[in-house]
């Protein structure tokens, strides 16, 4: 796909795309070093703009800490009126401004701060909306309509997000877009799997991904001819260690202990570089995506690094939601015999097993 393609469903409804030069990209987002997975995602965007040819530079969300990136211009102080006057004049000097949108991320009341910046623009702008609740509250709801207002296009990665919008949400649906998040497939083959089969969780940890339904689930293939192990890989949000401390992954610990499954649930709390995630990928032979706030998904691996991906329940978010934004005790009560059913069609030995 030429760059002209990509691009053209987010500069479309400006007039842009019969332009004889591809407009410049301004990006306002959390960034690295920031650690989250907002930063990741706006990070691997900026890259794959820049290799198709396109002029991007980032407006950061300050975290305390400065960044080496060289396409970061400028950052956005949450709180200071001058910043946010400051990063809408560096967004105004691209042709097209792009705003990551998530609750937690910037100042205000559930980060009303942007409908400032937003305000302050002259350029089209480009929402890409990463959380779109059932049950937001008043001011959530009104948060994201006067944002998306404010928008030239919104932009959401499921059709379940675009739905949502147009049922709880006031928004023109000839603004909204929806493009699938994606992922990047392996370039290496896995080499071939041995001893227990492993089931793996990643992302930065935190009430609200669903760990406990796994662990719950555990408990019930215990008696599998080949027993799982189960990896959760990941720091501590930081958000949720600021506020909480490390209770979440101490009582998941717990919780395995209490369930007679403490020798099959681990934690390995190291930070990934793509590569080397990609790597730990290809070890497992089942990937659990799960939400309590949201929804949840088992993935099997082939050993090429193939994936097939089998939604289970839907819920409030799109995959990548923050989980600083739930609160212990989230969500819908667990069903971990739902769980083990759903996790047990990807192992060997089990009926219905795809491997």
């Amino acid at each position: 796909m030429n760059v002209r393609t990509s691009i053209s469903p987010l500069i479309a409804p400006f007039g842009l795309e019969h332009l004889p030069f591809l407009p410049s990209v301004g990006i306002l987002s959390t960034y690295a070093p920031t650690v989250c997975g907002l930063a990741t995602f706006s990070a691997a965007l900026a890259n794959g703009l820049s290799a198709r040819g396109v002029d991007v530079n980032v407006v950061r969300i300050s975290d305390g800490t400065r960044s080496a990136r060289t396409d970061v211009v400028g950052e956005l102080v949450n709180g200071s009126a001058a910043s946010v006057a400051a990063a809408a004049e560096l967004l105004n000097r691209r042709d097209v401004a792009i705003i990551q949108h998530e609750y937690g991320i910037y100042g205000g009341a559930d980060g009303d701060e942007v409908i400032e910046v937003m305000k302050a623009l002259t350029v089209p702008s480009i929402v890409i909306v990463h959380t779109v609740l059932t049950t937001p509250t008043p001011h959530q709801r009104s948060v994201l309509d006067e944002v998306m207002a404010r928008a030239d296009q919104v932009v959401v990665m499921s059709n379940t997000a675009r739905l949502r919008l147009r049922a709880g949400f006031r928004v023109n649906d000839r603004k909204i877009a929806t493009i699938p998040h994606g992922a990047a497939l392996p370039t290496v083959a896995a080499s071939k799997r041995s001893g227990r089969p492993i089931l793996l969780s990643w992302g930065l940890l935190g009430p609200g991904k669903g760990i406990e339904r796994v662990i719950d689930a555990m408990a019930s293939l215990k008696d599998l001819a080949q027993q799982p192990r189960y990896l959760v890989a990941g720091r501590t949000h930081p958000k949720v260690l600021a506020l909480y401390g490390d209770i979440y992954r101490e009582s998941l610990v717990a919780q395995a202990k209490r369930l007679g499954v403490e020798d099959s649930v681990s934690f390995d709390a190291a930070y990934r570089t793509p590569a080397a995630l990609t790597a730990l990928m290809q070890t497992a032979s089942v990937v659990v995506l799960g939400f309590l706030c949201g929804r949840s998904g088992y993935t099997h691996q082939d050993r090429s690094g193939a994936a097939d991906e089998r939604e289970h329940q839907p819920g409030d978010q799109q995959p990548g939601e923050d989980a600083a934004t739930c609160q212990p005790g989230d969500g819908p009560p667990r069903c971990p015999t739902t769980a083990a059913h759903g996790v047990s069609l990807w192992l060997p030995g089990t009926p219905g097993g795809r491997m």
